[in-house]
Order: C-alpha cells, then structure tokens, then sequence
C-alpha cells in the first residue's frame, strides 16, 4: 500500500514538473513574439532584459536552438488546445435535450 501511494506522487510531481515547463516555454515564446518589435529605451531597457532572460530559459531547457521553432511550436500548441476546447463543448439542441415540441 505504501508503495502504490509513492508511486502516485511521484506520478503527480511528474506531471506538475511537466505542466510547469509547458508553462515557462509557452510564457517565454509568447513574450518573445509579443515584445520582439518594442521601442528599446537604450541600455537600461527592461524589456530587452526580459527578453534577453526569457531567449536564457529556452535555451537552457534545449527545446530552442532557434527561437522561431520554439514559437511557432507554442502557437501550434495553443491552436491545438483551442481545437479541442472548441470541438468538446456540446451543443445544445432540441434534440439532443429531447424536448418534445407540440402546435
């Protein structure tokens, strides 16, 4: 029993650290494509910090060896996601709440 219960948190701090790196290489790329166009104010830009910071984290997680692949693959995710949000929802009908419509 006690190692059915180690086994599942180890399977839920897997999950958490998968969702977690999901998360920083959505947020990174979407802040990279978002601010890649920005006014720099000179040397003390805070967005070119940002920027220079968020382009570290995708190449020290190795899924960005060019930052355009780690973009478009996050576009293609959120795509992906909204597809499946999209198609999931039901609708609803008549029919399918099988309402009986009499004149």
């Amino acid at each position: 029993m006690r190692d059915m219960n180690h086994k599942r948190l180890r399977r839920i701090a897997a999950s958490l650290m998968g969702f977690l790196l999901l998360f920083v290489l959505l947020f990174s790329s979407f802040y990279i494509a978002a601010e890649s166009q920005h006014e720099c104010d000179g040397e003390d830009c805070h967005i070119c910090s940002v920027l220079e910071q968020c382009e570290n984290t995708l190449q020290q997680i190795g899924t960005a060896g060019n930052v355009r692949t780690a973009v478009s693959v996050a576009v293609l995710l959120l795509v992906f996601a909204a597809c499946l949000v999209v198609f999931s929802v039901p609708r609803k009908t008549l029919v399918t709440d099988k309402v009986r419509m009499n004149n």
